[in-house]
């Protein structure tokens, strides 16, 4: 540079500052040579968009019921029920109260939970705890049961055990051992207010025989303390039948007698027409030829449309029916079987397929036709209404009912397995182990007659 300065100013004839010279310097265009030995110049970044902030706004909205949301950390294996804590100022000398942990479904499913903080006077006592919490319990369903109109509630009981690693006696706390347990009640359905307290006594009981019999039986565990109560809810919505609904296509002819009925009161009136039956060529399935037998039967505190699990009550007010239930899906399968002594009346409940929601009794006036519609027996048969098998005689059937109820107190439909899958074969070659030796032991034995 300092010898293109020189050079410049030796071509100049008259005199000029060097600010001149500089001046003109930086006017002219910059040489090839140079402009190859500059940087490119940096290029500003991008500005990134504006974050939609839709997270905060979530959380904003869930924290209106849900105050244990924007403290939960799912990375961190933190359970909500853990942080009850930091969001209630609870009080070691009353119960806790219950706190919305999650809402699925669009409050179709809740689950609640409610805390003992350590030091709590119910901590060491599962019993005197669980009765503790029945007026919140009782309240909360009472609250989700009006907003539900039908649910089914389950509790399940946190407690923390323990016991000594040897029988020495050494009472350390280094030869202890804890273990966090979990007892759940039977899923209780609630349909009015006036079943609340007998459902929660029912699931305090069921807690309680957990409990003892996991502890009572030679394991060593004892309580240390209870840690939480969880409640949950989900909506429940029972089957009902209600008014007419044609024949489907899939029920064999001359099985059911469905009557036309234009109330909500089907179930009235298939009962009527299997004690009453009607010649075809009456009109059975008009509500007419019953009329006269109306008020027979006791329906009192039963309300219409009748649902499945009424029924058990009508048997009760009606000694002498034995009332069974069955849907259908691929084919009959039982919804409610009496174990009442009686006589036997089946019913078939009908969906409407337009209208799911919409359901009908009708009489099933042969059982046996409806199971085995092509069959070419023309021997008498006997169905096993819990499991839907036949016999061929009355004999066979009461044998085998003793087997059958002892399998569960739910009925049950037994499906065979179709062709080609009802082979089981051992596929898991590639787990197999090879090893150095194998014994093959075989034992044989010497008779001897006892005189």
């Amino acid at each position: 540079m300092d010898e293109y300065i020189e050079q410049l100013l030796a071509e100049m004839t008259d005199n000029r500052t060097l600010k001149t010279v500089v001046q003109n310097i930086l006017d002219e265009p910059i040489p090839e040579a140079v402009k190859k030995r500059l940087l490119k110049p940096l290029l500003p970044a991008p500005i990134p968009p504006t974050r939609k902030r839709k997270l905060e706004k979530r959380k904003l909205v869930l924290q209106e019921f849900d105050p244990l949301h924007d403290k939960t950390n799912p990375k961190l294996g933190v359970k909500p029920i853990e942080l009850i804590s930091l969001v209630t100022n609870q009080n070691i000398a009353e119960p806790p109260q219950y706190v919305l942990l999650q809402e699925v479904d669009a409050g179709a499913l809740r689950d609640y939970g409610a805390d003992l903080s350590v030091g709590h006077h119910l901590e060491a006592d599962a019993l005197a705890f669980l009765n503790a919490m029945t007026p919140n319990t009782t309240a909360v369903i009472e609250k989700e049961l009006n907003r539900l109109g039908g649910l089914k509630f389950t509790l399940v009981l946190t407690v923390v055990l323990q016991k000594l690693l040897s029988s020495a006696g050494d009472t350390a706390e280094s030869d202890r051992i804890t273990t966090i347990a979990y007892f759940r009640s039977n899923s209780a359905p609630v349909l009015n207010p006036s079943e609340i307290i007998q459902k929660l006594a029912e699931s305090r009981a069921k807690i309680m025989e957990s409990l003892e019999a996991f502890t009572n039986e030679g394991s060593g565990w004892h309580l240390k303390r209870c840690e939480d109560l969880l409640l949950g809810i989900v909506r429940y919505k029972p089957f009902r039948g209600r008014s007419y609904i044609k024949t489907p296509a899939y029920v064999p002819p001359r099985t059911v007698i469905n009557v036309k009925n234009q109330d909500n009161r089907c179930f009235e009136w298939a009962i009527l027409s299997a004690l009453f039956p009607v010649a075809h060529g009456e009109h059975p399935d008009r509500p007419a030829s019953y009329q006269t037998e109306r008020g027979v039967l006791n329906f009192t505190g039963i309300s219409f449309p009748v649902k499945v699990t009424d029924i058990t009550k009508f048997e009760r007010q009606n000694p002498r029916l034995s009332v069974s239930v069955f849907g259908w899906k691929s084919g009959l399968y039982p919804l409610h079987v009496s174990k009442q002594e009686g006589q036997a009346i089946d019913l078939l409940l009908i969906i409407d397929n337009e209208d799911p929601g919409k359901t009908h009794y009708v009489w099933i006036k042969d059982l046996t036709r409806m199971l085995f519609k092509n069959s070419n027996c023309k021997m008498r048969k006997h169905p096993c209404r819990r499991c839907l098998h036949v016999f061929s005689s009355e004999a066979l059937l009461e044998t085998h009912k003793n087997d059958c109820q002892g399998i569960g107190e739910k009925p049950q439909r037994t499906v065979m397995p179709e062709n080609g899958k009802n082979i089981l074969k051992f596929t898991n070659h590639h787990k197999q182990m090879r090893v150095p030796f194998i014994i093959y032991a075989d034992f044989e034995s010497l008779k001897i007659p006892v005189e």
